[in-house]
């Protein structure tokens, strides 16, 4: 199976009130995601907050969950197996995120196992 890694870099001083939006394509074979994980790098403080989602489904946080992002600090969130089927092609993610840090930008590190 496809291994698909990206790197969301927000700004510091990105607000609530406009956060910023990055579409990645995941590829030709990626019709599905197999699995997500987030992985949030030491220094973030949990100041920096992010959400994924395709066109039509959020992924991360998961739906039905109460929170509305996901944020921390040296963590890594998974979120199991999801068998999440994209429309497409493109085959694509959508990744929001806002940074209340003013001194330091920050980024996530996500990993995606895809299929076709």
């Amino acid at each position: 199976m496809p291994f698909v890694a990206h790197e969301f870099s927000i700004s510091k001083n990105t607000l609530p009130g406009a956060p910023i939006s990055k579409i990645y394509d995941l590829g030709i074979n990626s019709r599905m995601i197999i699995d997500l994980e987030v992985i949030i790098p030491d220094g973030h403080k949990g100041l920096a907050y992010l959400k994924i989602e395709t066109p039509g489904r959020v992924l991360l946080p998961s739906a039905g969950s109460s929170v509305q992002w996901i944020r921390g600090n040296n963590a890594s969130i998974t979120t199991g197996t999801i068998n999440a089927v994209l429309d497409g092609p493109p085959y694509q993610i959508i990744c929001t995120g806002y940074n209340l840090d003013v001194f330091l930008d920050h980024s996530f590190l996500i990993n995606l196992t895809t299929g076709g």
